[in-house]
């Protein structure tokens, strides 16, 4: 097994491309001084990712997973990742009802432990270890594009708008976007409907 410094030009991910909606991000004009704070905070993140990205990537560990797939865990930031403005309608997949009652609650969504896992044709996924936050999709993306990257359910859902500041990643050829954080970071959104909760559609 080999392990080392491994080029950004051999990891193989989808051609990054902007976002197509462009309705301006909400003003952060009303705002509180600490979620102005969190939002500062998100871009910063992102420039932190873009410096990181700079050094390449490590390969970590390669393991089997079921009978005929491989994935290849990776420390460090691929340089493939590209930063996208906070425009348009946006969507993230809660892992249950709970979740997303507390994300509807408090008008935040929360980074969690999970990291950033690309699939390639069912034979090999690539594990980025050190790539987490808040992952975000669009909402003409449906739960069963996204929830292998994500690992989310499909169930429970919020459609929203970011804040003008935030900072975000475009991940995966328009599919996946992330707000870097460490797991407990949160960014404030402009909640615009949401799927999941009793009385909900």
């Amino acid at each position: 097994m080999r392990f080392g410094l491994i080029p950004n030009s051999m990891i193989v991910l989808p051609p990054a491309s902007p976002p197509a909606d462009h309705t301006p991000a909400m003003s952060a004009t009303g705002l509180s001084m600490p979620q102005r704070e969190l939002i500062a905070d998100s871009a910063n993140n992102v420039r932190a990712y873009l410096e990181r990205a700079k050094l390449g990537v490590v390969e970590n560990d390669i393991s089997p997973h079921g009978k005929d797939k491989v994935v290849l865990e990776y420390r460090g930031i691929p340089d493939q990742f590209r930063p996208v403005p906070p425009l348009g309608i946006w969507r993230h997949y809660a892992h249950d009802a709970d979740a997303l009652a507390t994300i509807v609650a408090e008008s935040m969504l929360m980074a969690g432990t999970w990291h950033y896992t690309h699939s390639e044709h069912d034979r090999y996924a690539l594990q980025y270890r050190d790539v987490k936050g808040v992952f975000l999709t669009r909402p003409h993306f449906t739960g069963k594009q996204t929830i292998r990257a994500i690992g989310v359910s499909e169930g429970y859902h919020v459609d929203f708008m970011l804040y003008e500041g935030t900072g975000v990643l475009l991940l995966d050829s328009g599919l996946i976007f992330l707000v870097p954080g460490e797991p407990g970071f949160k960014i404030p959104i402009h909640i615009v409907s949401h799927h999941g909760l009793p009385g909900t559609q």
